[in-house]
C-alpha cells in the first residue's frame, strides 16, 4: 500500500494496513486449507457411518436367528 502523504504518520498507517492485509491473506489461506481438510474428514466419516448403517440389518437378522431361532 502506498502512503497517502509524505509524512511519517501516513507512512506508518500505510505500513500498518499493508501488514494487516498480508496477515489477513495468510489467515484466509490457512482457513481454506482447514476447511478442505474438515470437508474430507466429514466425507470420510459420513461414508463410514453409511457403511455401518448398511451392515446393521444383516447383523440384526443374524442375531435374531441365533438368539430367537427366527
Amino acid at each position: 500500500m502506498v502512503a497517502a502523504g509524505a509524512d511519517e504518520v501516513s507512512a506508518a498507517v500505510a505500513s500498518l494496513f499493508s501488514e494487516h492485509g498480508q496477515a489477513y491473506q495468510v489467515l484466509c489461506a490457512r482457513a481454506a486449507v482447514f476447511h478442505e481438510q474438515f470437508v474430507q474428514v466429514l466425507t470420510g466419516a459420513g461414508g463410514a457411518y453409511a457403511g455401518a448403517e448398511g451392515l446393521m440389518p444383516r447383523r440384526c437378522r443374524r442375531w435374531d436367528k441365533t438368539c430367537w431361532g427366527g
